[in-house]
């Protein structure tokens, strides 16, 4: 075990998304390989004292804009001589924007290590941006000590923008599934549901947003054969951006697809859903400074073996193994989409089998395993 750890994020709970949620279970692994580590982060403090590490807030609402920013930038250079004698770690976008920007302007980079993990979109924003390219060039270069992915899709991306002249020695830390999972029986039989089993119900969980696709879902569903499209209700779990709900209302309502909006689900009921759908189906986009890059909904399916369909774009390939644990049909394809929902839809057994290898897969992630990367636990842990 090596000095204490202070992961340093804009993202955590009780903020829900994939880098909230990967902070937060890289921090739980941490504790678990028998190392000391602290989270520093912004927003609302409820829930943190069921944390098995301790959590500071510091000042700020926990996002990219620019008081927020200011306000991380200045907690952190306060408590310089604290970050002096621990290793830093930097796991999302707005902490690596404080610390890449201080060192480009006056050389600060207080930690004994700093180790970084890339996502996805902060790269983008990265290589679109003049003085950030600056910056993240020189303060990865010289300052950071380790640097990771998220995803093997994220190294490949790093390169694409142009910053292979420090990448030479970069580890892919992988997303994994969420330990609360584990203590649910993912994929068993659902018992006492007494829903028609001549309805399929077809599930998006991601944020409402024209990122994630849920109208092209939409569209795809008012594709099918009349006889399937009939029996299948569009399930749309998430919160976000209304207006975009609304388009994918009108979406399934002109198209003859019955839909039901779920809103919120809380964590005690995401099993439930997964559990009670036939098939999940997210068409994450690539936008210009947007990617998904990995997709931790499309193991949580698989791991309650609901086969999947998606899009081929950013990580989702790591998530879903196309042809084995789900059908991935390239982006913007409508009828590719159509077709490949159809097919499961219409294949039980191979609904089955894909369910199966998709739980398999999922199990194949493990925190641990990550957690060993990022801080060189040497403690062994069985995965």
């Amino acid at each position: 075990m090596g000095s204490k750890i202070i992961l340093i994020t804009h993202e955590f709970a009780p903020y829900r998304g994939g880098v909230a949620t990967y902070c937060e279970e890289v921090a739980r692994a941490a504790v678990a390989l028998g190392e000391e580590i602290e989270v520093w982060t912004q927003g609302s403090s409820q829930g943190d004292e069921l944390f098995p590490f301790p959590v500071r807030r510091l000042p700020g609402a926990g996002n990219l804009r620019p008081l927020s920013l200011f306000l991380l930038m200045v907690s952190l250079v306060w408590r310089t001589s604290t970050l002096k004698q621990a290793r830093v770690y930097l796991p999302s976008r707005g902490s690596q924007w404080v610390y890449l920007n201080l060192y480009r302007l006056f050389g600060w980079n207080p930690g004994k290590e700093i180790i970084v993990t890339f996502h996805g979109t902060e790269i983008l924003r990265y290589a679109r941006n003049s003085w950030l390219r600056d910056c993240s060039n020189r303060f990865f270069r010289h300052a950071a000590h380790l640097l990771t992915t998220a995803s093997a899709y994220s190294v490949k991306l790093l390169h694409e923008k142009g910053f292979g002249e420090w990448t030479a020695n970069l580890q892919v830390a992988p997303c994994a599934l969420k330990k609360d999972f584990q203590r649910i029986n993912g994929g068993g039989e659902n018992e006492g549901d007494q829903r028609n089993l001549q309805e399929f119900r077809i599930l998006t969980l991601a944020r409402v947003h024209p990122r994630k696709g849920q109208r092209e879902v939409a569209k795809a569903l008012g594709g099918l054969s009349a006889d399937l499209r009939s029996r299948v209700i569009y399930q749309i779990a998430g919160k976000g951006d209304d207006d975009y709900l609304q388009q994918v209302v009108n979406q399934c309502r002109g198209s003859g697809v019955r839909c039901e909006v779920l809103g919120e689900v809380a964590e005690s009921q995401i099993g439930a859903i997964y559990q009670n759908c036939d098939l999940y189906v997210m068409t994450s986009h690539s936008l210009a400074e947007s990617v998904e890059g990995f997709g931790m909904t499309y193991l949580e399916a698989g791991f309650f073996k609901k086969p999947v369909v998606g899009y081929r774009t950013g990580g989702v390939e790591e998530a879903v193994l196309h042809g084995r644990s789900g059908l991935l049909v390239e982006e913007g394809d409508l009828e590719g989409l159509t077709t490949a929902i159809e097919r499961i839809l219409r294949d039980p057994i191979l609904a089955r089998d894909m369910g199966e290898e998709g739980h398999q897969h999922a199990l194949s992630f493990s925190w641990e395993k990550t957690a060993q990367i990022l801080f060189g636990s040497g403690k062994e842990f069985n995965v």
